[in-house]
């Protein structure tokens, strides 16, 4: 048996945290190829999980505004009792309100960088060691707090497929080593995604005022004058930055964001799961988009639950929720087959 090291970029919080957590993922092969069971914390917000025998699925879930380890871990522990090795993070709140509220800011992006590196990573040690040819990749984001992640991973997938064609149409072009391998990685993430797929649980929310202001109102729940505060603060910059918006004739962040979810096209299927009654899932335009998503070809599962609240279909539609999981890694397992 021998033991693999890798570093993940280290995330910016308070020192206070830092010093419990180990930011190097270590894992173990068995000389029987299989993965032995263990949980790792990978960086400051960053947690992997291997599961024992033969993995099926290298699953990352990216976590609601505000959401801790031990609540997406409940989410976790569904794969990883599947047989999958899981990566889970949630983006910290200023950097996803800052994302949710500029356009052209990308403070998401050294945490996606991150992701697709340590998936990368998982996926490489689970084909070499293991008995895989290929190990599907599954993106499961809650919420828009996860949805800003999977729209920053995006960014960078396109990015790198731009390099990759300026690279052949210029042999000539200089690149250095840790391009070449963040290259490989990122095409590899997008690759696997392809067998895996991406998953929205309560997402993706319409950016508007009120959705705003609610969802910081499920995130910070402990301090009621704190949320008051931040919601407060919110609707200021929100309106300030529409009226600068109006008069400068740009385009607004929500608009960019939804015409995201309306094009993106990396060519994996798409699994949505949310419920009517959801008051910060706006199920009209959610319900718009799957159909506007289907008519442009893109494959899509939907499950729309009439009651449930907010990122707790998992509580309140228990068995629903376990065959949903159980039906996305059937499919992703045959498509890896072919």
């Amino acid at each position: 048996m021998f033991r693999l090291s890798q570093r993940l970029e280290p995330l910016q919080l308070s020192m206070s945290k830092r010093h419990l957590l180990n930011s190097y993922v270590q894992t173990s092969l068995a000389s029987n190829k299989s993965v032995d069971p263990s949980v790792i914390v990978t960086n400051d917000s960053v947690l992997t999980s291997n599961p024992p025998g033969k993995v099926n699925a290298v699953v990352i879930l990216l976590g609601w505004l505000g959401a801790t380890h031990r609540l997406v871990g409940k989410y976790a522990e569904l794969y990883q009792k599947r047989g999958c090795v899981t990566i889970t993070t949630t983006a910290s709140t200023a950097a996803v309100m800052q994302s949710v509220m500029f356009s052209g800011m990308n403070p998401l992006q050294k945490l996606g960088a991150s992701l697709i590196n340590g998936a990368a990573s998982s996926i490489n040690r689970v084909e070499e060691m293991a008995d895989n040819n290929k190990v599907p990749l599954i993106v499961h984001a809650f919420s828009n707090g996860g949805t800003v992640v999977v729209e920053s991973i995006e960014a960078l997938i396109h990015e790198n497929s731009t390099k990759l064609e300026c690279t052949d149409y210029e042999p000539s072009t200089v690149i250095e080593e840790t391009d070449t391998k963040q290259q490989k990685d990122t095409q590899l993430f997008a690759d696997r995604l392809q067998l895996g797929g991406q998953v929205f649980d309560s997402a993706p929310l319409a950016m508007h005022m009120q959705a705003g202001t609610s969802t910081i109102g499920h995130a910070v729940t402990d301090n009621a004058i704190l949320r008051l505060g931040v919601q407060v603060v919110f609707s200021t910059a929100a309106k300030l930055i529409a009226v600068l918006a109006e008069t400068t004739d740009s385009i607004m962040r929500g608009t960019l964001f939804w015409e995201h979810m309306q094009q993106s096209n990396l060519g994996c299927k798409q699994y949505y799961i949310y419920s009517v009654d959801d008051y910060l899932t706006d199920v009209k335009f959610l319900d718009e988009l799957i159909t506007y998503r289907r008519e442009k070809g893109v494959e899509i599962t939907a499950i729309r639950l009439e009651s449930s609240p907010h990122v707790q279909h998992l509580k309140y539609h228990p068995e629903v929720y376990n065959k949903f999981v159980d039906g996305i890694l059937e499919e992703a397992r045959m498509r890896a087959l072919i």
